[in-house]
């Protein structure tokens, strides 16, 4: 019996990499908000603004969890920790910017859209890359360890 070899040698790795962490950000995200929308915090998105809105989240998410690929490829070449991390957040926060720059062609933007998304982007930035670099765990399983 023939083995059945994939079309992507490392498929496995793109699903565990990429596609896993983009499915389950995007669900975490996207029902933190309908909560929020719910509970009275934020308000519902009207019409196609909704669906910009879904996709803005999408391509937040995709780009946080690409520049962490980028962070792997410089950690091979650059053993500097402040290249490593901070090269793909400017990389990527600029294709942030770039990306709301283009959506304001379709859309009228907020006055503070570039600020509401630096902001966002960062803070997600940073609580991707403790829990991928699981710094996160390492602190609740040490805090743990002195209060029993």
């Amino acid at each position: 019996m023939k083995k059945k070899i994939s079309k992507f040698k490392n498929s496995n790795t793109l699903k565990r990499e990429f596609i896993t962490p983009i499915s389950v950000l995007f669900t975490t995200v996207t029902i933190i908000h309908s909560l929020m929308v719910v509970s009275g915090i934020d308000s519902p998105k009207q019409g196609v603004f909704a669906y910009i809105h879904l996709l803005t989240r999408f391509v937040l998410i995709f780009l946080i969890v690409s520049s962490t690929g980028l962070s792997k490829l410089l950690k091979k070449s650059a053993g500097n920790k402040v290249i490593v991390y901070v090269i793909p957040y400017i990389i990527t926060l600029g294709l942030m910017l770039l990306f709301v720059f283009v959506k304001g062609f379709k859309v009228d933007l907020h006055p503070d859209a570039y600020i509401d998304i630096s902001m966002s982007f960062t803070a997600m930035y940073i609580i991707y890359l403790l829990i991928k670099e699981k710094v996160l765990t390492q602190i609740i399983s040490k805090l743990k360890k002195e209060n029993p």
